[in-house]
């Protein structure tokens, strides 16, 4: 093979990921969420949740990544108050037995939380990092939002948290999806520097 047949393949090449750095520098387009959200439970509702942030138009996917791991995060904070409130209530509709259950369940619930939030800050640093292929703790985060909302007693699984509930698993499930489409998908710069300078 003669010097401009090898050439050429190396100039297209470099050419089309350039066009795709260009493309991703534009920020993210209104299908590319839907695309990411195409294997969630709620497409739109997980379109939602990531357009709450109004940075999420113009971001990059490295940015989105950060967006919306922080989205997590504000939710499990939020769930967080929500349950030590409840835990350090009490319930006027239970009786004796029903309350001591039910404040067992929330006090569970107060420490999966602080565990949830703790995952939610090792998946951030290695987002910071560029280490999408190891962020796995936003499945295990939607995991343990669901033992949560699992270990309330069945007669009060409804009271005043299945929407809170609901919104942390979305949320992490946006989050997940985000960050798997991120490692699948995003070529960082350095590769393109590395591709070019192979092919001076």
């Amino acid at each position: 093979m003669g010097p401009k047949h090898f050439l050429l393949p190396c100039f297209l090449s470099l050419m089309m990921m350039m066009m795709m750095m260009i493309s991703l520098s534009l920020g993210i387009k209104h299908e590319t969420l839907y695309n990411i959200c195409s294997q969630t439970q709620n497409e739109e509702t997980c379109v939602k949740i990531l357009e709450t942030d109004s940075r999420t138009d113009s971001s990059t996917l490295p940015q989105l990544s950060l967006i919306s791991i922080n989205l997590t995060r504000n939710q499990a904070i939020q769930n967080l108050k929500k349950f030590v409130q409840l835990s350090q209530s009490q319930n006027p509709t239970a009786d004796i037995h029903d309350g001591l259950l039910l404040k067992g369940s929330y006090e569970d619930c107060v420490i999966i939380y602080k565990l949830i939030l703790k995952k939610i800050e090792v998946a951030y640093a290695l987002s910071k990092k560029g280490k999408y292929k190891e962020i796995i703790q936003l499945g295990q985060s939607q995991d343990l939002a669901y033992r949560c909302e699992n270990g309330i007693p069945p007669n009060w699984n409804n009271y005043s948290t299945a929407g809170i509930s609901e919104d942390m698993i979305l949320t992490c499930e946006a989050s997940a999806s985000v960050n798997l489409y991120v490692a699948n998908n995003y070529v960082p710069k350095a590769y393109y520097e590395n591709v070019q300078n192979m092919n001076d």
